[in-house]
């Protein structure tokens, strides 16, 4: 079992080499978690991310997302969300910097197994059905992320560590156009209530003729009550 599992972890960093050997941009992202309610079987929290591009100096995107997540069994989360998004392009060719918005809905089905003690393979399936201004409503998405997480023991504050790959799919242009690869990324909890995670990204984006690559430095700030 655990050949299979390092298998799994060897292919998705295949993928991740392969997809930084373009890299262009290095961006900061900045996300924050607040859970406000968690019961046994619904956890209610909302999600905020701010991406900083262009060589982290300048606000490329921002959004919040109020999430409900109901645990259907151990091994299966439902997830509905609505997700809040303003982005621009910043370029010195664009005379044009100011934000566009969009509107998402998303529905997600989650499973995750217990591969050993601690370590767990998750996957998460999401559909967005998304309203982009100037785009209108055609704008269907499907999202996959698979993500192994192994527990680190002995280690202070630092709990785990995690890889983890997601592919794109654009359901109007019936091709895959994304794909963000984590090689390392690093959980600490604080407290019971409070955990940081610190993670280094490379997302891939298919243009018009080719693919280009962004580096990214990441951190989640997580808060429950």
């Amino acid at each position: 079992m655990k050949i299979r599992v390092w298998g799994w972890a060897f292919l998705l960093l295949a993928v991740m080499t392969r997809t930084a050997s373009a890299g262009d941009d290095y961006q900061y992202w900045q996300q924050f978690s607040l859970k406000p309610y968690k019961s046994e079987k619904v956890d209610f929290l909302i999600f905020s991310d701010s991406r900083f591009v262009s060589d982290a100096q300048a606000l490329g995107l921002y959004f919040f997302s109020p999430r409900l997540t109901y645990h259907y069994s151990r091994n299966l989360d439902l997830g509905l969300n609505y997700t809040h998004i303003q982005s621009r392009r910043v370029n010195p060719s664009v005379t044009d910097e100011s934000f566009n918005f969009q509107h998402r809905a998303e529905v997600e089905v989650n499973p995750q197994w217990q591969i050993t003690d601690g370590m767990k393979l998750k996957m998460r399936n999401r559909v967005e059905f998304r309203w982009i201004e100037g785009r209108g409503s055609d704008n269907t998405r499907y999202r996959q992320r698979w993500t192994i997480d192994l527990p680190v023991k002995k280690a202070g504050f630092l709990k785990s560590v995690y890889v983890n790959s997601e592919f794109f799919y654009d359901a109007a242009r019936r091709n895959i156009n994304e794909n963000r690869s984590v090689p390392l990324g690093l959980n600490f909890k604080l407290n019971d209530k409070t955990g940081v995670s610190v993670f280094w990204m490379i997302q891939s984006q298919k243009g018009r003729r080719d693919w280009s690559s962004n580096q990214i430095l990441g951190t989640l700030f997580s808060l429950s009550f």
